[in-house]
Formats: C-alpha cells, structure tokens, sequence
C-alpha cells in the first residue's frame, strides 16, 4: 500500500465520521477542558480553528483531495470549512489572535480550501473579521503568542478581511 492510499483510507474514515447539519459538517472527539481541579478531557464538537478544530480537518481533506482526485474529500472540506466559518467568531477574544488557535488560521485555511472553487464560492458567502478586540500579549498562552498575532495570514488578500458587507469582486484580484 502506497502512502498515498493509506492516507485515503484514514481520510474515508475522517469523512464518514463527519456529523452534518445542511452544508456544515463538525465532529466529536475528546477535547482538553480547563475545570476547577484543573485540565480533564471531555467529549464535544470540533471548534473552528486551525489547531484542532474544523479549519484543521478541511486543510487536510482538501490537500487529500488535490492528490487523490476523491470528491467525497472536497465536498467534506467544504462542509467542515463552512462550519469554521459560521463558528469564527465564537473563538474567545485571548485565544482569536493567533495562526493556530484563531481567525486567521480560520482564514487562511478558507482560501486555500476554498480555491479551487475561485469567485463563485467566496463572493456569495461572508468574510471573516481577523481583528476581534485588542488582547494585551500577557493574557495569551504560549501557543497564541508562538502562532503570531497576524493581521491577515500570508497569502490572504486584504479584501478578505473588509469590514464592508459588500464582498469584493474577486479575492484573488
């Protein structure tokens, strides 16, 4: 078996494990949880960022499918950005500003799941605002502060993050 099949038949399983509602798609699996006795794993949703979350798994699935040509890959990376998309700005304010952990990692991942589809997928759906409320560095973790603070992610054009409710006519341009 070829490295390319085996990451097929783990990325079948990532796709049927997929838990959808309309065009977005999440999962569950055990997650950290900071409690009073201190950290525990418990059972929830994916989140939308890049680290563990929806942007991550849509990452993944849409390089499996540029190398393998399997639509079911590209359509459950549809799913699960549109989840992290929807859920972006859930993200709390310390944890918003970095790569991993944050929207620009949401955003990033979006472009580049989103690509192949070019105008007609990113011109009818909302951007993501990258620039929530101002976090001081001492309140983020090490992992926030390691990820950057990026305004916008390499790559991703300053259209992408407007504030106007128009979107552009092309991000690309």
């Amino acid at each position: 078996m070829t490295h390319l099949e085996t990451a097929v038949t783990i990325g079948k399983e990532i796709a049927d494990a997929a838990i959808w509602h309309s065009s977005r798609c999440t999962w569950v699996g055990a997650m950290p949880e900071e409690g009073a006795a201190g950290p525990r794993m418990t059972y929830t949703s994916f989140g939308p960022d890049l680290y563990g979350g929806t942007a991550g798994v849509a990452l993944v699935l849409a390089e499996l499918y540029a190398a393998s040509g399997e639509s079911l890959f590209q359509a459950v990376a549809l799913g699960a950005i549109e989840h992290a998309r929807s859920r972006a700005g859930d993200l709390p304010p310390g944890a918003s500003l970095g790569a991993y952990t944050g929207r620009p990692g949401v955003a990033l991942a979006a472009v580049l799941v989103g690509r192949p589809r070019e105008d007609r997928y990113w011109t009818a759906t909302p951007r993501i605002s990258c620039m929530p409320s101002p976090t001081p560095a001492s309140r983020l973790t090490v992992s926030q502060k390691d990820a950057g603070r990026a305004a916008c992610p390499a790559g991703v054009p300053p259209a992408f993050f407007s504030a106007s409710p128009e979107p552009p006519t092309s991000i690309f341009a």
